[in-house]
């Protein structure tokens, strides 16, 4: 089937892919993960879904980027198609062609005009991990940025931390996507000694004062 409209635009089937980030993967930026799912999507010949313009790229929609170094147990993306292909398929597509490090979870069809996957996160699901973060009430650190123009802005974690407990080595935390980003934190943190490792768990969206992943939405 091929998606079109009346007037005879070809529409989109929007697919949401739920997957972990870990490994050597960890260690590259945004934009070069956005690469990454370029490639992977190009690979599987699926009836892929482009952009306009002198330089086409694969259409695709990402969660807020996750730091350097952070390992992402369930990140979330989204991209588009100009024909229906059956989940099972895009999923076992998706596997076959993915690199070392990712590790496709979940698939599942989301509505086509839905708000972007930036705009719907509005919370994450955080650990830390390391013997220097236990005895610490995170609420109580505050945390200061210098933007490019040598200006200094100091942010109280209290603001954004809306849920902290300790784990068998380390915290868990459930943080507001909002002010001081996560990269921040994790820098301080490290330059401190206070960890060793940090796993993004969940992207979350605030619904009602209920925590929902992001995949389900």
């Amino acid at each position: 089937m091929e998606y079109a409209s009346e007037d005879g635009k070809i529409s989109e089937m929007r697919v949401r892919v739920e997957y972990g980030k870990e490994g050597a993967l960890i260690f590259i930026s945004h934009l070069d993960l956005v690469r990454v799912w370029e490639r992977l999507l190009r690979r599987t010949d699926l009836p892929l879904r482009f952009t306009e313009g002198f330089n086409p790229r694969v259409k695709m929609d990402f969660c807020p980027p996750l730091p350097m170094g952070v390992v992402g147990e369930n990140e979330v993306m989204d991209f588009y198609l100009v024909k229906e292909v059956e989940i099972d398929e895009i999923k076992r597509r998706l596997k076959e062609n993915a690199p070392d490090g990712m590790k496709i979870k979940r698939v599942r069809i989301t509505p086509e005009n839905s708000p972007s996957l930036f705009s719907l996160t509005t919370h994450f699901e955080i650990e830390f991990f390391g013997k220097g973060i236990k005895s610490l009430n995170l609420k109580d650190l505050t945390i200061t940025r210098v933007n490019k123009k040598g200006k200094k802005r100091e942010f109280e974690l209290e603001r954004i931390i809306l849920l902290e407990e300790e784990k068998r080595e380390g915290k868990r935390i459930i943080m507001k996507n909002e002010g001081i980003g996560l990269s921040d934190i994790v820098k301080f943190m490290k330059e401190k000694g206070l960890i060793d490792r940090v796993i993004r768990k969940n992207l979350l969206i605030d619904i009602g004062g209920r925590f929902v992943p992001l995949f389900g939405i």
